[in-house]
């Protein structure tokens, strides 16, 4: 059985895998965030349903005599017009963090591939 030779462990090689390992991680968590983001875009979501019109006023209360009875067209318009404008802020919050999670990985791929390279390219026997 040949001996496998043995690698010397110095400074610079720890430096390398650290970044490596520390890139990789970055890289994980962005590829993960990305994911749930498009998740968010193209999935119906948990949005809260909007509150009921009109919308209580302190120390004025629905039961009180005199009070106006909402209008339920009225109502009803104002509760599609929340339930859209909801739906448009969770598609452009989702829409941003996959422009995030890109440019995470823009950034840490060629990192982690420039160090990986070194490592390799260090290795005995190549």
């Amino acid at each position: 059985m040949a001996a496998v030779p043995r690698r010397a462990w110095d400074i610079r090689l720890v430096y390398l895998y650290l970044v490596v390992f520390v890139t990789l991680i970055v890289l994980i968590v962005a590829g993960t965030g990305i994911v749930r983001a498009v998740a968010d875009i193209f999935l119906p979501g948990g949005d809260h349903p909007p509150d009921a019109l009109p919308r209580p006023v302190p120390g004025v209360g629905p039961w009180e005599p005199g009070r106006p009875a909402p209008d339920p067209e009225l109502a009803q318009a104002q509760r599609e017009h929340e339930t859209a404008r909801a739906a448009a802020f969770r598609r452009a919050q989702g829409t941003r963090r996959v422009a995030d999670g890109l440019a995470t990985v823009a950034v840490a791929l060629p990192v982690y591939l420039y160090h990986w390279r070194r490592i390799r390219a260090s290795e005995p026997g190549d």
